[in-house]
């Protein structure tokens, strides 16, 4: 994760808005929808994201109907110091679950290791404080036991992890299908960089993705420029598209093709994940 989300519940969130706007924190460009199922649009200041939820994420991507309950969330957190201040964070069990489903269920494990990393963290943080048959009590609740499963599998794939005894009874991590686990490694070891176009090149060629973000998403590419650069970005951004062309032109011509099958490979593994952490979607 690489922002900074806050989750309060849904009525403060004009509130807190106003807070951040007061704090310098502005409506990012590269957003155009006003909010989406669980956060507001995110804001941006000096570069950094920040994201108002009242849900920890959309209710859509987990098999629970209304995924975690924010109100029990919120009294389930603990305090923590960050900056030299004390705010409130997600409890352990809570933290662990919302990395492992961001990993699983949010992303489809193209966030490659860093999601993994976390889970790992976070187990070896609190490996006196996490009850595992807790752990997997409040998994199946939020409706990610799956997730927790497969992100926990993952960190034994990857010898990321050493799980005690009892993670392992409680999880039953065999229950985790190979063909899953093999296409989460697919997804985690994809290279995602064409020369430095960037990791969401290969989605240009994705037909699941609908045509419409496919050129959003090549318009933002092109147009892509330093918001503190002034003239020089605008400048930047006016001769960019013929670099583009001129440096990726032949190179794009020429591996279009393996670039479509690359993307079918990875819609492939997608929708593997999917179907098995979303079996009644």
């Amino acid at each position: 994760m690489r922002d900074i989300d806050l989750l309060v519940k849904r009525d403060q969130c004009d509130t807190v808005r106003r807070v951040a706007e007061q704090l310098g924190y502005r409506s990012g460009s590269r957003y155009d929808d006003g909010v989406s199922g669980h956060h507001l649009a995110p804001l941006i200041r000096d570069g950094v994201v920040f994201e108002i939820h009242w849900q920890l994420f959309a209710p859509a991507i987990a098999g629970a109907p209304d995924g975690p309950d924010t109100d029990r969330l919120i009294d389930r957190a603990e305090p923590i110091t960050i900056a030299s201040q004390q705010v409130l964070g997600l409890s352990p069990v809570d933290t662990l679950l919302h990395v492992a489903a961001h990993a699983t269920h949010q992303h489809l494990c193209e966030t490659r290791l860093s999601g993994l990393v976390d889970v790992t963290l976070i187990v070896e943080r609190w490996q006196g404080v996490l009850e595992w048959r807790t752990v997997m009590a409040e998994a199946k609740r939020w409706g990610v036991d799956r997730g927790l499963r497969l992100a926990l599998a993952l960190c034994d794939r990857f010898s990321l992890l050493q799980l005690p005894a009892e993670a392992h009874a409680a999880c039953d991590l065999s229950r985790v299908p190979e063909v899953v686990v093999e296409a989460a490694v697919s997804q985690i070891a994809q290279d995602g960089h064409l020369d430095g176009v960037g990791s969401n090149f290969d989605r240009l060629f994705d037909a699941s993705i609908p045509a419409r973000h496919r050129l959003a998403l090549a318009w933002r590419r092109i147009t892509a420029r330093n918001e503190d650069a002034g003239m020089q970005g605008a400048r930047h951004a006016l001769i960019r598209p013929g670099k583009l062309l001129m440096h990726y032109g032949r190179r794009s011509l020429a591996s279009s093709g393996r670039e479509r099958h690359t993307a079918r490979q990875r819609a492939h593994c997608r929708n593997v994940m999917a179907g098995w952490l979303n079996p009644l979607r």
